[in-house]
């Protein structure tokens, strides 16, 4: 795969690039969590057929949907401030304790944020099997078909019982836009974003609009040297398999 002068060329470009935009990091503007539980994991049963697919199915239909994600481990939320999250995936949130729990109602089960909970929690603190447990602390009945979603209060639940049934790239983005998140791109493709660098990646034939959140006086595609001008719209043609590397500002 490294036989083609463009290749070359495309990697010669990548470390200029690297070499000029190291330092310029940005600052995050993900809306969309992706919490993965190192301790639930040991529950899972690796010799299952769904055994991936309470964690890889979300990721891989998140990495896909138009938005731009982040991913943390469950003690990571200790030290985060999720204060700018509005649409949170709870991965495999299999048993929570009472430490857990807190954690979660301090800072995820609040700001009228939208939290999805992937099979749910049915093992209670004792750690018995309790399917009743889900509907105590997701609102939702075990097993429900669908994504159901039920108004909380503070903020709103929603839950998957098979996500490879139901989760896909485009479910992922409606759910997140109904969150509130900010619509990056108008179509499901894979998309990355900072207050400075949006990359996105299309293996079609198409035109794609990326919005920003607020206008820029210049938007800059760093590969190919295109500009655009005073505008929070971008639109991009691609005739194959393509990626753009946007740099937001001078």
């Amino acid at each position: 795969f490294y036989q083609h002068d463009e290749v070359y060329d495309a990697l010669q470009k990548s470390r200029q690039i690297y070499a000029e935009n190291i330092a310029d990091h940005g600052t995050s503007l993900e809306e969309i969590l992706l919490v993965m539980d190192p301790e639930n994991m040991y529950l899972i049963n690796d010799m299952n057929d769904r055994s991936g697919t309470f964690h890889n199915i979300p990721t891989f239909a998140l990495g896909k949907c138009g938005l731009p994600y982040e991913v943390c481990s469950f003690n990571d939320l200790k030290k985060m401030d999720t204060t700018q999250y509005r649409f949170v995936v709870l991965a495999h949130p299999f048993q929570l304790n009472d430490e857990k729990m807190a954690l979660l109602q301090e800072k995820i089960l609040n700001s009228n944020r939208t939290v999805l909970w992937v099979y749910g929690t049915v093992i209670d603190k004792d750690g018995k099997w309790n399917p009743d447990n889900v509907e105590k602390v997701c609102g939702i009945p075990y097993a429900s078909a669908g994504i159901p979603v039920k108004d909380m209060g503070t903020w709103k639940s929603a839950y998957v019982f098979r996500t490879d049934v139901e989760i896909n790239s485009d479910v992922m983005r409606e759910m997140a836009l109904n969150a509130g998140c900010h619509p990056w791109l108008d179509k499901a493709r894979p998309v990355l974003a900072n207050s400075r660098f949006v990359c996105v990646h299309t293996a079609n034939a198409e035109t794609l609009t990326v919005t920003l959140p607020r206008k820029a006086d210049v938007v800059t595609e760093l590969y190919s040297g295109q500009t655009w001008h005073d505008t929070d719209k971008i639109e991009l043609e691609s005739t194959d398999v393509q990626s753009w590397l946007l740099k937001i500002g001078q």
